[in-house]
C-alpha cells in the first residue's frame, strides 16, 4: 500500500512538472525568454471578428501568408497594430483592418512583425486592464491572502477552552501528509504564488517602455562688440570700446564683432548659414539695409564674424532720404542685425530655427549712442544688450521605463516582471520540495509520522499503568485517539519500549490507547472493534476479565460501557448499539 501511494505521489509530481514545462513553452512571454506575446485589442478596425477588449495571444511563425492576422510594430507611431495581411511588396507586407476601407500606410518587414495570432480570448483584455489598476490588484491580493490564511486556520487544530466539549468528526481522516509547519509553509507558498501571479498580470499586461512627451530646451546666445579709433584724451584709452558713445565728427568707421553659440546639454549635430547686416530706420517705418557680411555656411554650434560699418555711408543714406522726402528727423535708428539660420538635430530630433536679435543705437547729427534696455517686467531679468539670448524648445517623445505604482511605491515594469518570475519559480520549487517531503514522510514508519504531525500533543512517559484502574481501551486509529484527547482536554502519553510504541489518553479511570501495527489487521477488518483489557495494577498477578467489571446494576460491564462510548465518539452515532 505504501509503495502504491508513493508511486501515485511521484506520478502526480511528474505530471505537474511536465504540465508546468508545457505551460512555459506555450505561454511564456517574450520578455522572459518565451515565444509568446500578448496584446489587448482596442478600436474597431478588426470587427466583427475581433472586438475591443479581446486578448490576442501571438506566436512567431516561420513565414507569413496573405490572410494571416499578425501584429506588427508601426515604425511611424511606435504602436502595436493587429491587422490582416492583404498583400506583399518586395520584402514588405501590406496590411489592412477587416473593418477598414483603406490599407495601412506603414508596411512592415518580417522582422517588424511580432507574431501571428494564435488564440483570441474575448473580453479577457478588459479584465487585464482592470487588474492593471494597482488598487484593484491590491484588493485581489489581499482577498487571496485572507482566503489562504482562512483555509489554513480552518485546516488546523485549535485547542478548546477548558471545560468545553469539542465536537467529534464522524469520519476519521487519514494521517495528514504535511505537518502543521508544512501546512504553514504551503500557505505561505500559496500567498507568494498568488502575489506573483497578480504582479505578473500587472507587469506583463503593459509594455516595459513607454513613450513620454517632454520639452527639450536649448538656448541661442549672441555676443556683440564694437570699437573705433579715437583721439587721445577723449576716452580713458586711445579707442572707442564696447559701451562708449560714438561721435560722428571723430569717428567715421566702426568695427563690430558678433559671436553665436548654441547651448544645449543634449547631443546635437548642427549646421547653418549666417549674415550680418546694418539696418538704418526712422520712426515712420522706413528702413534701409546695408549688407556687412554676405550669407555664409557654417557647421557646428559656434561662429564668430567681424565687419566694419562706414558711418559716412550711413550719414549719406540719411541725407539722401531727407532730400528726397523733405522729412527732417532729430534722430534715426541704426542696428547691427545678425541673421543666423540653424538646422540639424538635437537629441535625435530635427531642429530648424533662426536667431536675429540686434544691437541697436540711436543716431543724430552729432553722435550715436546705445539704446538703453527696456525696463523688465516683475520677475524678469534685465536683458544685456551685448549678450542677447533666445530660448527655444523641442517637443520630443522619448522611451522611458514604464512603472507600476504599488501602494504609492513606484516599481519599474521590468523589475516587476523579474520579481513575479522569481516569486513564481520559488513557489513552484517550494511546492515540489513539500511534495518530496510529503512522499518521504508517507514512506516513513507510523511512529515517525505520528511524531512529525502530533509532536505537540505527545508527552513521553515511562509507565502509565497505575493511572488506569478500570482498564485500557484500544482505539483503531491515531486520529480517533487525538479526537478523544481533544474531547477530554488531555495530552497524549507516549510509551516507547524498543520498537514498540503506545499512545495513551487518560480519561477519568479509563486509559484509551493506540498501538501502531504493521497494517495487517486493518486490511482484514476496515472497522476494527475496540477491544479492552484491564491494565494490570502494580503487584497484581492476572488482570480480571473485561466482563467481570460491572457498572452498578446496569447489566453492562464498565469496560464494555467505556468501549462503546469510545467507539461512538471515534466513529459516530451510527455504530451505537440499540
Amino acid at each position: 500500500m505504501k509503495t502504491k501511494a508513493a508511486w501515485i505521489g511521484i506520478t502526480t509530481a511528474g505530471v505537474s512538472i511536465a504540465l508546468a514545462v508545457l505551460a512555459w513553452l506555450l505561454l511564456a512571454p517574450t520578455q522572459v525568454g518565451g515565444q509568446t506575446s500578448y496584446a489587448v485589442v482596442s478600436g474597431s478596425s478588426m470587427e466583427p471578428g475581433f472586438g475591443a477588449g479581446d486578448l490576442a495571444i501571438l506566436r512567431p511563425a516561420g513565414g507569413y501568408q496573405i490572410g494571416d492576422v499578425v501584429a506588427y510594430r508601426d515604425g511611424d507611431v511606435g504602436a502595436l497594430v493587429l491587422h490582416r495581411i492583404a498583400g506583399r511588396e518586395g520584402l514588405r507586407y501590406v496590411l489592412k483592418g477587416d473593418n477598414n476601407d483603406w490599407l495601412d500606410p506603414y508596411q512592415p518587414t518580417e522582422g517588424e512583425i511580432v507574431g501571428q495570432l494564435w488564440l483570441d480570448v474575448p473580453k479577457v483584455g478588459d479584465v487585464l486592464k482592470w487588474l492593471r489598476t494597482p488598487l484593484n490588484a491590491a484588493i485581489i491580493a489581499g482577498a487571496a491572502a485572507l482566503m489562504a490564511m482562512g483555509g489554513w486556520t480552518a485546516g488546523g487544530r485549535l485547542r478548546r477552552p477548558k471545560g468545553q466539549a469539542a465536537p467529534l468528526a464522524r469520519d476519521p481522516p487519514s494521517l495528514p501528509l504535511l505537518t502543521s509547519t508544512g501546512q504553514m509553509a504551503l500557505t505561505g507558498l500559496g500567498i507568494l504564488a498568488a502575489a506573483s501571479l497578480i504582479l505578473g498580470l500587472l507587469a506583463f499586461a503593459r509594455p516595459d517602455k513607454q513613450m513620454v512627451a517632454s520639452s527639450l530646451p536649448y538656448d541661442q546666445r549672441g555676443g556683440f562688440t564694437y570699437s573705433a579709433v579715437a583721439p587721445d584724451g577723449l576716452y580713458d584709452g586711445r579707442a572707442v570700446t564696447t559701451g562708449d558713445p560714438i561721435f560722428l565728427k571723430l569717428t567715421q568707421t566702426l568695427d563690430v564683432g558678433f559671436q553665436y553659440e548654441l547651448a544645449t546639454e543634449s547631443p546635437h549635430a548642427t549646421t547653418g548659414t549666417y549674415r550680418l547686416l546694418a539696418e538704418v530706420s526712422d520712426s515712420s517705418g522706413w528702413k534701409r539695409t546695408i549688407e556687412l557680411v554676405p550669407e555664409t555656411l557654417f557647421s557646428g554650434d559656434r561662429l564668430t564674424v567681424a565687419a566694419t560699418i562706414d558711418l559716412g555711408q550711413v550719414q549719406g543714406l540719411l541725407d539722401t532720404m531727407e532730400a528726397q522726402t523733405g522729412l527732417r528727423r532729430n534722430s534715426y535708428g541704426v542696428a547691427v542685425l545678425p541673421n543666423v539660420r540653424l538646422s540639424g538635430t538635437i537629441a535625435g530630433q530635427e531642429v530648424q530655427d533662426t536667431f536675429s536679435l540686434p544691437l541697436s543705437f540711436t543716431l543724430d547729427q552729432v553722435q550715436g549712442i546705445l539704446i538703453p534696455p527696456q525696463t523688465p517686467l516683475p520677475g524678469q531679468q534685465v536683458r544685456d544688450p551685448f549678450r542677447p539670448t533666445a530660448t527655444g524648445s523641442l517637443e520630443v517623445s522619448q522611451q522611458e521605463p514604464n512603472q507600476l505604482s504599488l501602494l504609492v511605491v513606484p516599481l519599474d515594469v521590468t523589475v516587476a516582471r523579474l520579481l513575479s518570475v522569481i516569486g513564481g519559480a520559488l513557489s513552484l520549487v517550494g511546492l515540489l520540495a513539500l511534495v518530496l517531503l510529503g512522499l518521504r514522510a508517507r514512506n516513513a514508519d507510523e511512529p515517525s509520522r505520528i511524531r512529525a504531525h502530533y509532536g505537540y500533543w505527545l508527552i513521553p512517559v515511562r509507565d502509565a499503568g497505575p493511572k488506569a484502574r478500570n482498564g485500557v481501551v484500544d482505539v483503531a486509529t491515531m486520529e480517533s485517539l487525538v479526537r478523544l484527547a481533544e474531547h477530554y482536554d488531555a495530552m497524549i502519553l507516549h510509551e516507547e519500549s524498543g520498537e514498540l510504541h503506545a499512545y495513551l489518553v487518560q480519561a477519568g479511570e479509563v486509559m484509551y490507547r493506540y498501538q501502531p501495527s504493521d497494517g495487517t489487521a486493518a486490511e482484514k477488518d476496515p472497522f476494527p472493534i475496540l477491544t479492552g483489557r484491564p491494565y494490570p495494577a502494580p503487584g497484581a498477578a492476572d488482570p480480571p476479565e473485561a466482563d467481570s467489571i460491572t457498572d452498578s446494576g446496569q447489566g453492562e460491564s464498565l469496560l464494555a460501557s467505556h468501549t462503546r462510548r469510545a467507539r461512538e465518539m471515534a466513529w459516530g452515532p451510527e455504530f451505537r448499539r440499540g
